[in-house]
């Protein structure tokens, strides 16, 4: 039996983004380079941190008995990034927002909510983001953070 579904989750997450999503730099975990362009971290919250929660999960028994299925629930949390190297912070803003839009889609499709990870039941766009924005000698990026939601019955 396994204990939690979440490395097989963020294996799917980065596989479904990096096939899904071509115009972005997908990585499993950290994976910003010194080159100015459009990230989507799995297991990340902020890339300038050195080490963050890349998800959170609660369990309780589903029923009774040794061989008892649990339950699992929780959040893996991800972060964009749309970095320019001038300073028109809008642009970035406004590509760091469909970048997470189009992540949010994928987890919309009634069909694949699972990623095909054994055990998995659903997956959700998470309830919470936060954008932070800032214009630098580097030029100007914007990160918004988010969560996808997960549920399982393992």
């Amino acid at each position: 039996m396994t204990v939690s579904v979440v490395p097989l989750l963020i294996d799917a997450m980065v596989s479904l983004y990096t096939d899904e999503l071509p115009n972005i730099r997908v990585s499993d975990g950290t994976g910003v380079t010194d080159d100015p362009g459009d990230y989507l971290m799995v297991g990340v919250e902020d890339p300038f941190n050195d080490a963050e929660s890349a998800a959170t999960t609660e369990g309780d028994w589903a029923g009774v008995g040794i061989s008892a299925p649990r339950k699992e629930e929780g959040t893996v949390t991800c972060a964009a990034l749309c970095w320019s190297g001038d300073t028109n912070i809008k642009v970035v803003r406004d590509r760091v927002y469909d970048a997470v839009n189009a992540v949010a889609a994928l987890h919309r499709d009634p069909y694949d909510v699972s990623l095909g990870v054994p055990q998995l039941l659903w997956t959700s766009f998470g309830t919470r983001t936060r954008l932070e924005q800032n214009q630098g000698d580097e030029g100007c990026y914007a990160l918004l953070a988010f969560s996808v939601y997960f549920q399982a019955q393992i």
